[in-house]
């Protein structure tokens, strides 16, 4: 689960959606110098992770919701790819994924 812009969202103080982690890596950003006197330099590092997002029905345009979907929790793999620059504080927790609603009870 990865924190979004938007209102809060059960169970979460925040906003939130469903995306696979598909990478993780090091990033180096500026260096930075250190005073005249020392002559070190040192990289500002980052780690950063590259997200694929699901989506659910209401996040599809001109999708029309169907009353025979409310209440399920149905996700939709995308192409839709983004690189994530804070994962300290985007990425909130790990969902599992089901196909079948009663793969629920067995896990």
């Amino acid at each position: 689960l990865v924190r979004i812009d938007g209102r809060k969202r059960y169970p979460y103080d925040c906003n939130w959606g469903v995306a696979d982690i598909i990478a993780c890596f090091e990033s180096s950003g500026e260096i930075e110098k250190e005073p005249m006197s020392c002559p070190t330099q040192r990289q500002n590092r980052q780690i950063k992770a590259e997200i694929r997002w699901f989506y659910e029905r209401q996040d599809i345009p001109g999708v029309v919701s169907n009353d025979q979907f409310s209440g399920d929790e149905e996700i939709f793999e995308t192409d839709h790819t983004q690189i994530l620059d804070d994962v300290g504080t985007s990425i909130l927790a790990h969902a599992k994924l089901v196909e079948n609603p009663a793969d629920i009870a067995n896990s």
